[in-house]
């Protein structure tokens, strides 16, 4: 189950501020964001802009304010700030890190949004930047190579990544961060031992240098990592040892708790208990919806797992309304085209094929396959499925001759 990059993006307090009234009502909207009331620092930072004097001013509460939409949201007015915010750091030649921040941030808001493209390129100029080395660059790099990995641009993704690995960090989060980035690039290529390693040494280093939270996410990974790979055994414990930590820290309706309560769900759902399985993933979505608003990614993920685990108790059209809710979702935020999608029509096939619906199972592994045809990097593995499942339900519905042509098409892959 993929999760999408989660960051902590940075909020600027303007040095030497000459509007007392400015850096009053700015501090304000800081110990908003400290508190999680992102509506209220949204109303704050607003107002920020209005009172600016100085063009420093007025890039921080660009900054600062698409920083709290994103976090609401609302990514469309999210990027519209940013890219004024940009825009103003190119003015100050001494101000270099402070571009690099806001890059990253538009970054995330332009991936949010389905424009790949733009992400790439905005974090390449980040990049690109003289100066910028240490913590910030590794920021970028691990950005920048999650955003490949989630592409399937794998063998790009990697070299990004070591690049990041290689840099000595000024702080042990970004160096956890960095090792558990390779760990995930692992487990989606399923590299299972070297992954399985990466976690474990990213989570005796958080350990090490009491990073609790680190320490939790990587725990997370690792019990992932082995659901993955089908050693349920192993991923239980690891899990529930997540969740525990992120419980003793975290408010209760916290995204993180959501993720392990998702990746629970896909452990019962594994072990073919729906109705733990419904009740783990109907927490995890109402948290997530919480904490990100009812069209973010991740929720579509979830939706696609609770159809799975409905339709197994024979629930067909509530499957369907959550499949169709996780379609919305993606094609909303990263058009019918997408990876991402494509991804939703597979599952929605794989749903059908298992429900004995040949028909309405071919029509969505063909509209998966129509988009993986078209998709540059390293995905034959998920062609290769997809095709699999598509010629078996082409079979099922007498229609052999065409199921004839996609495993020719999928014996081409193989040969490469």
């Amino acid at each position: 189950m993929r999760t999408f990059f989660a960051l902590t993006l940075f909020v600027y307090l303007a040095p030497a501020c000459h509007a007392e009234d400015w850096a009053t009502l700015h501090g304000s909207g800081l110990q908003a964001v400290q508190q999680n009331d992102f509506p209220v620092a949204a109303e704050v930072f607003a107002r920020c802009r209005a009172l600016a004097q100085t063009k420093l001013q007025r890039a921080v509460s660009d900054n600062d304010l698409g920083v709290v939409l994103h976090r609401l949201g609302r990514e469309a007015e999210a990027r519209g700030y940013l890219e004024k915010a940009l825009e103003s750091w190119k003015e100050f030649s001494d101000l270099g890190a402070h571009y690099a921040e806001t890059a990253s941030a538009l970054a995330l808001v332009d991936r949010m949004l389905g424009d790949y493209a733009a992400s790439e390129a905005v974090l390449k100029s980040g990049l690109e930047l003289s100066g910028i080395s240490g913590d910030l660059r590794i920021h970028l790099l691990l950005l920048t190579g999650d955003l490949l990995r989630e592409l399937g641009r794998y063998g790009e993704a990697r070299v990004l990544l070591k690049q990041a690995e290689a840099i000595p960090p000024a702080s042990p989060r970004q160096q956890v961060d960095a090792i558990a980035a390779l760990a995930e690039l692992d487990r989606d290529t399923q590299n299972w031992d070297a992954s399985i390693a990466e976690w474990t040494r990213a989570i005796e280093l958080a350990r090490e240098k009491k990073d609790e939270f680190g320490e939790a996410g990587c725990i997370r990974g690792l019990g992932q990592t082995w659901l993955d790979r089908g050693n349920l055994a192993r991923a239980e414990p690891l899990l529930r040892g997540a969740l525990a930590l992120y419980r003793a820290k975290r408010r209760p309706d916290d995204a993180e708790i959501a993720a392990v309560q998702a990746s629970l769900g896909q452990l019962y759902l594994a072990e073919d208990k729906t109705g733990l399985a419904e009740e783990s993933l109907r927490r995890a979505l109402d948290g997530q919806e919480r904490a990100f608003g009812p069209t973010h990614p991740q929720l579509a993920i979830v939706l696609e797992a609770l159809a799975d685990t409905v339709a197994r108790r024979n629930q067909l059209e509530l499957a369907r309304e959550y499949m169709r809710r996780a379609e919305t979702i993606m094609v909303g935020r990263f058009g019918e085209n997408s990876l991402m999608t494509a991804g939703v029509f597979a599952n929605w096939g794989s749903i059908e094929q298992r429900a004995n619906q040949p028909d309405r199972a071919a029509a969505k592994y063909e509209k998966a396959l129509s988009v993986l045809r078209t998709m540059p990097g390293d995905l034959d593995a998920f062609r290769l499925s997809v095709m699999k499942g598509y010629a078996q339900v082409l079979r099922a519905a007498h229609h052999k001759r065409e199921a004839e042509v996609i495993l020719a098409e999928a014996q081409g892959f193989r040969s490469k």
